[in-house]
């Protein structure tokens, strides 16, 4: 039985408060990183993807309890098959941009639908682009109105980070909501293989 959003959370917390510094400043990092980008397009449309994928592995390998560092991060995003984890991401965007042409809400339900595909990218690097979307849709059935959910959830945290003018997303909020987001993914992945949904197989591909 997957576990409530207040354990979630809890153990979101537990991860990110673990190793509170490193979290702080691997998500700071990233958004460094991104927001310099920013001012050159090209760099976000190369990196944009392929961070998050990194920063993905990065939580969940926190929640796993596996040995990380900031290095963590960079070498999960460019140590296998960066083209894949750039495809990913654009070919996540334009599907979200084309459903949200039918009104916000199409493009918020399918949103919250392929946002486990950076996940899936980082602990399974098998599994092509195309076929990480359609695992997150299926793994994510039943569960979309869970995650919008968990959101809301952190709306006082987000309103606490503006008035501090960012400062607070920056040292508690943003971390602790990105192992909160993989602890959340971890729990649908199991939910999803017990029901059938998905299939082990399919995230661990054998290759011959």
């Amino acid at each position: 039985m997957m576990k409530t959003r207040a354990e979630i959370k809890e153990l979101g917390k537990q991860a990110f408060l673990s190793q509170y510094w490193l979290c702080v400043i691997v998500s700071l990092l990233y958004a460094l990183i991104l927001g310099l980008g920013s001012y050159t397009g090209i760099v976000v449309i190369l990196l944009a993807g392929p961070l998050e994928v990194g920063l993905c592995a990065f939580s969940m390998r926190l929640q796993q309890g596996a040995e990380v560092s900031i290095a963590t991060m960079f070498t999960s995003a460019f140590d296998h098959n960066f083209g894949r984890k750039l495809g990913a991401y654009w070919w996540r965007q334009l599907f979200t941009f084309l459903w949200s042409l039918l009104f916000i809400v199409p493009g918020i339900v399918k949103g919250l639908a392929y946002s486990m595909q950076p996940y899936i990218l980082a602990e399974c690097p098998d599994v092509t682009y195309d076929q990480s979307l359609k695992l997150s849709m299926r793994m994510m059935e039943g569960q979309k109105m869970r995650l919008f959910v968990l959101g809301l959830s952190f709306i006082g945290w987000a309103l606490l980070s503006g008035i501090t003018g960012g400062i607070l997303a920056l040292l508690y909020v943003g971390p602790y909501m990105q192992q909160t987001m993989a602890q959340f993914y971890q729990e649908v992945k199991v939910e999803a293989v017990a029901r059938g949904t998905i299939r082990v197989e399919e995230l661990y591909p054998v290759q011959f």
